[in-house]
């Protein structure tokens, strides 16, 4: 999954260190809106990333799709060519729904929190 043509084309890397998944971005001019800040969809897309990829070892077992996404943002980034990551850890998991906690920090300071709800659905075997 972290080989997604998607991830690739934005740039997006994605790495697991101990039960927390990183998603990161370096900022380019692309990633700007028209008032020169990094654009909510940008962030939005690092969030529920990592909101998902967090729950690793349900991914080859489990369609995971976000039933619920609340972001708040903290502090806008404008600064291209810097680089933004997505810190997702699991607050739980259970039955057919997880719950993650996601910070996005530019370096240490956090720009955005958000709490991500995930729906696990059991991929069926090919036959």
């Amino acid at each position: 999954m972290e080989k997604d043509r998607f991830y690739q084309k934005k740039n997006i890397q994605i790495f697991y260190k101990g039960s927390s998944v990183f998603v990161e971005k370096k900022i380019s001019d692309e990633d700007l809106n028209t008032i020169g800040t990094v654009h909510g969809g940008i962030i939005a897309t690092l969030i529920d990333t990592a909101g998902c990829f967090v729950f690793k070892e349900k991914i080859n077992t489990f369609s995971i799709n976000t039933i619920n996404l609340n972001i708040t943002f903290i502090k806008s980034i404008n600064e291209v060519g810097e680089k933004i990551t997505a810190v997702g850890k699991i607050i739980k998991s259970g039955g057919n729904i997880g719950i993650s906690e996601v910070n996005l920090l530019k370096g240490k300071v956090i720009c955005a929190k958000a709490i991500v709800q995930v729906y696990f659905k059991k991929i069926k075997a090919s036959t």
